[in-house]
């Protein structure tokens, strides 16, 4: 009974072995390069209106309504790959065509399409659109994008607003960055009115154009999304192998990494304050040496004295493999490893030495 159970705490030692070197399951954070919340001062109409586009009750209407970046803006050389931004149907309840696109575009190549784009965050049906202000989060699976001047980032849509009122964007009087970034439109074209207009510029002319109101931003928040970056610098520490690390960081399980490093660090009194990476920091030749009495004592409750009487050669495969076992996972240094097997080979060299000279020397039979 007693060896089934040791070989069953063995298998469960080689099961959390493998559950520390498989891969990590990504851990993400987000930092905002930009954001402009509630209360909005003012709503800007999105929808593409044919010819002769009359202007409506609530502004003219543009195709594209965003930010963008003037050739001082704080955003230029910012990372994004993720946005958020506040919508709603301009009319309650109503039944809306066509399709919203967010991403990037770059007002000098002329009226946006989805042809050329110069990023995409992503898109959504304009009839899933909630009838009151509710923000949308859209995350680009590829690459993050890398702000330049003159970049428009925002949402074109694609809807005719023939006999649809089309969808509401909340703007706020100039809250970021001055005027070097502020809200941008594609207007449509019309014709009952002197001049369409972007929130509160109302002298964007007559003809389908861009047109910026530098006294408005876009309600919206601009973010990056990467891999945490303590486990992108150390990604071998129990942190990252268990999906755990900071308070502001989730993972599969981050409850358990956050338990396993606490209770290392605080009871074994080991610093990780200044170093989380348990390669370095001896938690991890700690755990190292626990796992050697913890094999010897599972031995000898399975075996009793006999644990003792098994051949050297046994100690030495199971040091060995521990060594190596810990140095690949990376809870401790590869240095271990080399000291390991040379304080094996010193341990071993007197007995080594013994069979080679009875084997060179030993006396033969004279019959």
């Amino acid at each position: 009974m007693k060896n089934q159970i040791t070989v069953a705490l063995l298998i469960g030692v080689l099961l959390i072995g493998f559950f520390f070197s498989f891969p990590q399951i990504p851990v993400y954070a987000d930092t905002d390069v930009y954001t402009v919340s509630d209360p909005r001062t003012d709503v800007e109409r999105l929808g593409v209106n044919p010819a002769p586009n009359n202007c409506g009750p609530i502004a003219c209407s543009s195709r594209f309504i965003g930010e963008v970046t003037g050739a001082s803006s704080s955003l230029n050389g910012q990372s994004i790959n993720k946005i958020t931004i506040t919508l709603e149907k301009a009319t309650d309840g109503q039944t809306l065509s066509g399709t919203l696109y967010f991403g990037v575009w770059d007002p000098a190549s002329g009226a946006p399409t989805t042809a050329n784009a110069l990023y995409s965050f992503g898109s959504r049906s304009a009839n899933t659109i909630a009838d009151g202000p509710t923000q949308y989060s859209f995350t680009s699976i590829g690459s993050p994008y890398t702000i330049t001047s003159n970049d428009a980032i925002g949402v074109f849509y694609d809807g005719a607003l023939t006999t649809e009122s089309g969808i509401f964007v909340s703007g706020r009087s100039v809250q970021f960055d001055g005027t070097n970034t502020f809200s941008d439109c594609y207007v449509n074209a019309q014709t009952n009115q002197a001049n369409s207009q972007c929130f509160s510029f109302a002298t964007c002319g007559q003809s389908a154009t861009w047109c910026s109101d530098t006294t408005y931003d876009t309600i919206m928040i601009m973010t990056i999304t990467l891999s945490q970056e303590e486990c992108v610098i150390n990604p071998e520490t129990v942190f990252c192998r268990l999906g755990g690390g900071t308070d502001d960081v989730t993972g599969l399980g981050g409850l358990v990494g956050d338990s396993v490093v606490t209770l290392g660090c605080n009871v074994i009194f080991v610093d990780c304050s200044e170093d989380t990476n348990p390669a370095t920091n001896g938690l991890g030749l700690l755990i190292f040496i626990a796992s050697i009495f913890v094999v010897i004592g599972m031995f000898y409750w399975s075996m009793g004295t006999r644990a003792f009487e098994m051949p050297f050669f046994i100690w030495v495969v199971i040091i060995l493999s521990l060594s190596a076992f810990f140095t690949i996972i990376g809870l401790i240094d590869p240095v271990f490893l080399i000291i390991s097997i040379i304080a094996i080979v010193a341990l071993c060299a007197p007995k080594i030495l013994s069979t080679v000279r009875g084997t060179t020397f030993g006396g033969g039979s004279t019959e």
